[in-house]
């Protein structure tokens, strides 16, 4: 019935409220709760019909007397909005979570999901703070085999540089205060039991560090998040050491470095340089100068650093 008619009719046909309600039990027709319905295309159309819209007046910036930044995450661009948000959808995504929620939940890997929420994020503190909530109680809770995917979509709401990009950070390293502990703190609370999720904590920061300024500013010039990132390292760095011993992996990464390499020494070694904390790795005296010097040869090659990462979050029993 849909299928031939564009964006804009769709829009005027109250598309997009109509299949929010119906992926949250609310809507026209007989309920889906057991009827193990797949939402996944429902969230699509969803999401690029939201995205031709226009948005503006709920954005707001950091800076006092300043416009907000232009949303770069809008379909279409640079041709102008169909129209502006409506505002059943606008209550559905801003003022009630529910929908926020089963996206996450439920579509959490999905492409459309993260242009979706990046969307709606920029340049919007209260959507913010909503979906870092969201996403810091699954990183918690969740099963530790499910948490690379919310901890990717983490990952890319925090990489947004809007004028909020700090704040969201900050929120997600520390925690939104009286409502979601931040990062660090299922470090903290995984170090005796379920330490896989503590690791997968540490790598999603490292990545964010590596490839976010502002990030890395805040770790360099914050003494609190200093410690706890000190802290963070140097229990990974006691994990794999003890490991170390249990596991060696054959691993040929390129022609020069062919030998047997230790797998969990390297990811430690990995993790360390990639935050600039080469010189303090150095100075472990566990760490074996054959170790050391077959690590920083091998993460020449960035796709091989990687590699390591992903191995050790598979292979090792903690």
């Amino acid at each position: 019935m849909y299928a031939n008619l564009g964006a804009a009719e769709l829009l005027k046909l109250d598309v997009p409220a109509t299949s929010m309600l119906v992926s949250l039990d609310e809507g026209p027709g007989p309920p889906i709760k057991y009827q193990n319905a797949e939402l996944g295309k429902l969230f699509s159309v969803v999401s690029q019909l939201v995205r031709c819209c226009d948005i503006s007046s709920k954005m707001q910036s950091s800076l006092p007397d300043a416009d907000p930044r232009p949303n770069p995450f809008r379909e279409n661009l640079p041709a102008p909005p169909l129209m502006p948000v409506q505002p059943r959808v606008a209550e559905l995504l801003y003022s009630r979570g529910g929908y926020v929620k089963k996206l996450i939940e439920d579509c959490n890997s999905s492409e459309e999901t993260t242009k979706l929420l990046r969307f709606c994020c920029w340049e919007h503190p209260q959507f913010s703070l909503l979906v870092l909530g969201e996403l810091l109680w699954q990183v918690a809770f969740a099963y530790t085999y499910e948490l690379r995917s919310y901890l990717d979509l983490l990952r890319q709401i925090l990489m947004m540089d809007d004028s909020w990009q700090q704040h969201r950070i900050i929120n997600a390293l520390k925690g939104i205060p009286e409502d979601r502990d931040g990062l660090f703190d299922p470090i903290q609370r995984s170090k005796n039991h379920h330490q896989k999720r503590a690791y997968q904590c540490i790598k999603c920061m490292v990545m964010l560090f590596n490839n976010c300024p502002v990030a890395q500013a805040l770790l360099t010039n914050h003494a609190d998040l200093k410690r706890q990132w000190h802290q963070a390292v140097e229990w990974l760095g006691d994990e794999l050491e003890r490991a170390s011993q249990r596991i060696v992996i054959d691993l040929s990464c390129d022609s020069n470095a062919g030998n047997p390499i230790l797998l969990t020494g390297c990811s430690y070694l990995a993790n360390c340089q990639k935050c600039s904390l080469e010189i303090w790795v150095k100075k472990r005296r566990k760490i074996s100068a054959r170790v050391y010097k077959d690590s920083l040869l091998t993460l020449r090659t960035g796709s091989v650093c990687e590699t390591f990462l992903r191995k050790v979050s598979g292979k090792i029993n903690f």
